[in-house]
C-alpha cells in the first residue's frame, strides 16, 4: 500500500502554488473563490457544519483571516493562495492535528510537507538539531516548533503562516485563556456532556449519505464516551492480542448501546512490513511502535468509511499527565489520586517527573559524555521557553504544567496512532474540538485529578453504560475513584477469606502488548535493534555513543534489563536518518 503524502511549494516571485497530494483521506479539495485558490485538508467545521461549501463561502466573505480562522472548528489544514498578491496563507487548527513542516529555500521559495522525512529528503543533506534529538529521547516528543533539522519548522497550533515576497510571517489567531473564570463540578460536567454531544453530532452529520462509521473501542472511558454521545451508533471495533478482559468489556458496552461489534486479533508482527511507513508518518519524531493500526487496512477498509478514536479525553479531563500520585491503602496503590505539589522550579520538576518521559531506561546513557551537560541545559532552555509562553497567557501551577503538553498537541507521542489509520482510511478524533478544549482549559486540576467532572458528565449522558465495569479496574465505570478504591479494597479482603471477586486485571488483559513483547514478535524490529551498534546514521548524528548503545542492546537481548523503549526510539531515529541522508 502506497503512503499518503502532501508536498507544497510556493514561489513568491510568480505567486504560483504547486501541490502534490497523494492518497489523503479525505482527499484534498481545491476551490476557486474571489480570486483565491483554496485547498482544504481534513474536515474543517464552520458554524456547526462540516461541509466545504460553508467553509469556502465564509472565507470569501471574511475581511480578516484571523477572524475567519477563529470561527473554525475541527481538524484541518487550509491553504489559501492569492496569485495576484503572490501570497500563500496556511491555517492550522487549534491542535495542529494535520502536522505541517516547512522550510524557506535560498531562492525564497517555500516548501512544506505533512512528513518531516519527506521534507528533509527533498532539501538534501540533514542539518542536525541536537536539542530536538535528545528531547525526543527524553520525552518521546518534541516541544515548540523546532524539528530535527535546523532548516525546518513545525507549523504551530492555531497559526497562520503567510508567505509573500517579503518572506514568512507567522501569527496566532487563537490562544488558550487561563485568566477566565473557572468551571465548578456541575458546570464542568455540563460543558463536557454538551461538548461530547455536539462534536459527535457534527462528526456524524453525513451519516444519512450512506457513510459508514466505526469507533475503535476499548473497555475504558474515552471510546465509551464517544459511543454514548453518538447517534446513530457506529460499528465498534476492538483489537487485542487475544479476546481478553478488555475485549469482553468493550463487547458488553457495545451490545448495551445497541451497536454492532467486531473483534480483530492484533498482529504482533504487524510492523514488519511497515517500519519505514511508521517513521515516515511520524517524521521520526514519534516512536514508531505507536503506529498501532498501520497494518489494519486490508481487514477494515471494507467495513467503514471513517474511523473514530477516543484520544484526548483522558488528557483533557482525566488529568492523565498531571503531577499526581495514587493514595496508598493496605500497603498498595489505591485507585484515586492526590495532586503533587509543584515546586518553584517547575521546569526542572517537569523534566524529571512528567509521566510520558522515558522511565524504563536512562536516555542520557547513550549520549556522548562530553555532550551531556550542554544538551541537558539546551533541554532546560527549550522547556523554559514554553513555560514563558504559558505564563504570558496567564497559566501558572497545574495550568502551566498542562500547557506544556497541550500546546501543539499533535506533537504528543500518541498522535502517530491517528496517522497509522490515515495510512489506509479516514480518521477523526472528535475530542479535538473547540468546545471540549475550552472546557479542559477552564476546568481546575482538582476536578481532573480523579476525573470528577468527566465521570459526572458521562453518568449524565448514559447511566446504564457507566454501570458496566471499566476494563482497567473491573469496577463500575461510573463510580467515583475514591469509592472504587473502597470497592477494590473490600474485594481484596474478601478474596483472602475465600471470595471470588474480580480485581484489577494484569497488563496481559489490556489492549496493547508491551513494547518488549512487540519487539520479540517482530523479526524486522529485532533485526533493526541488533544493527544499532553498527549504525552509520546514528554515528553521523554526532552525539550518540555507539559503545553505550551496544551495551544496551546486549543487556536487553540477554534479559538483564528491559531497554525496549530506548532501543525502539533509537531504531526510529536510525530509520529517519537513513531516509533523509
Amino acid at each position: 500500500m502506497s503512503r499518503y503524502s502532501l508536498v507544497v511549494q510556493h514561489d513568491p516571485g510568480s505567486g504560483v502554488l504547486d501541490i502534490s497530494a497523494h492518497r489523503l483521506r479525505p482527499p484534498l479539495r481545491r476551490y476557486e473563490q474571489a480570486g483565491c485558490q483554496i485547498c482544504l485538508i481534513g474536515t474543517p467545521i464552520c458554524r456547526g457544519r462540516g461541509d466545504d461549501d460553508t467553509v469556502v463561502r465564509q472565507l470569501a466573505e471574511a475581511s480578516d483571516i484571523g477572524e475567519f480562522s477563529r470561527s473554525l472548528d475541527g481538524n484541518f489544514l487550509i491553504l489559501i493562495n492569492v496569485e495576484k498578491n503572490k501570497t500563500l496563507q496556511i491555517v492550522s487548527d487549534r491542535f495542529a492535528s494535520h502536522a505541517f513542516y516547512y522550510s524557506q529555500l535560498t531562492d525564497r521559495r517555500l516548501i512544506g510537507s505533512l512528513s518531516l522525512s519527506e521534507l528533509v529528503s527533498r532539501l538534501g543533506r540533514f542539518d542536525v538539531n541536537e536539542t530536538a534529538l535528545v528531547e525526543f529521547l527524553h520525552f518521546r516528543r518534541i516541544f515548540g516548533e523546532k524539528t530535527y533539522d535546523k532548516r525546518c519548522s513545525f507549523l504551530g497550533a492555531a497559526s497562520v503562516l503567510e508567505h509573500s515576497p517579503t518572506g514568512i510571517r507567522l501569527s496566532k489567531y487563537w490562544q488558550p485563556n487561563y485568566r477566565q473564570s473557572r468551571l465548578d463540578l456541575r458546570s464542568g460536567a455540563d460543558a463536557i456532556a454538551d461538548g461530547l454531544r455536539r462534536t459527535m453530532q457534527v462528526n456524524l452529520a453525513d451519516a444519512g449519505d450512506a457513510r459508514r462509521y466505526a469507533l475503535f473501542m476499548s473497555g475504558g472511558l474515552d471510546s465509551r464516551a464517544l459511543l454514548m454521545a453518538a447517534a446513530p451508533k457506529p460499528l465498534c471495533i476492538t483489537t487485542c492480542v487475544t479476546f481478553n478482559n478488555e475485549a469482553v468489556v468493550a463487547q458488553e458496552v457495545a451490545k448495551k448501546a445497541g451497536a454492532d461489534f467486531l473483534f480483530i486479533p492484533q498482529p504482533l508482527a504487524g510492523y514488519d512490513a511497515h517500519i519505514a511507513d511508521a517513521v515516515f508518518y511520524g517524521g521520526g519524531q514519534h516512536l514508531l511502535a505507536e503506529a498501532h493500526f498501520i497494518d489494519y487496512g486490508p481487514r477494515l477498509e471494507s467495513r467503514a468509511d471513517c474511523f473514530f478514536l477516543g484520544l484526548g479525553l483522558d488528557v483533557f479531563f482525566g488529568g492523565l499527565y498531571l503531577p499526581k500520585h495514587p493514595v496508598r491503602w493496605l500497603r498498595r496503590d489505591a485507585l484515586h489520586f492526590k495532586l503533587d505539589e509543584i515546586t518553584r522550579d517547575l521546569t526542572g520538576t517537569f523534566i524529571a517527573g512528567v509521566k510520558y518521559r522515558l522511565q524504563t531506561s536512562d536516555p542520557w546513557s547513550v549520549i556522548k559524555a562530553g555532550a551531556r551537560v550542554r544538551l541537558q541545559e539546551a533541554i532546560r532552555c527549550s522547556i523554559d521557553e514554553i513555560v514563558v509562553r504559558g505564563r504570558n497567557l496567564g497559566a501558572d501551577g497545574y495550568d502551566l504544567w498542562e500547557y506544556l503538553h497541550l500546546h501543539n498537541f499533535s506533537r504528543h507521542y500518541s498522535f502517530l496512532m491517528i496517522n497509522s489509520i490515515r495510512h489506509w482510511g479516514e480518521c477523526r478524533v472528535p475530542a479535538l474540538c473547540n468546545d471540549l478544549f475550552d472546557a479542559a482549559i477552564a476546568l481546575p486540576a482538582e476536578l481532573k485529578a480523579n476525573s470528577s467532572a468527566y465521570l459526572k458528565a458521562l453518568n449524565q449522558i448514559s447511566p446504564a453504560l457507566m454501570r458496566i465495569r471499566n476494563a482497567n479496574t473491573n469496577i463500575s465505570a461510573g463510580m467515583p475513584f475514591a469509592r472504587q478504591s473502597v470497592q477494590r479494597a473490600a474485594r481484596i479482603i474478601a478474596n483472602k477469606y475465600g471470595g471470588n471477586f474480580l480485581t484489577s486485571p494484569p497488563v496481559s488483559e489490556r489492549s496493547w502488548p508491551s513494547l518488549a513483547d512487540t519487539l520479540r514478535a517482530s523479526p524486522a524490529l529485532m533485526s533493526a535493534l541488533r544493527a544499532l551498534p553498527q549504525s552509520e546514521q546514528l554515528e553521523a548524528l554526532g552525539i550518540i555513543d555507539l559503545d553505550r548503545v551496544r551495551d544496551a542492546v546486549a543487556a536487553h537481548l540477554a534479559g538483564r534489563r528491559n531497554e525496549s523503549t530506548l532501543l525502539l526510539l533509537l531504531v526510529t531515529l536510525d530509520e529517519f536518518a537513513r531516509h533523509v541522508r
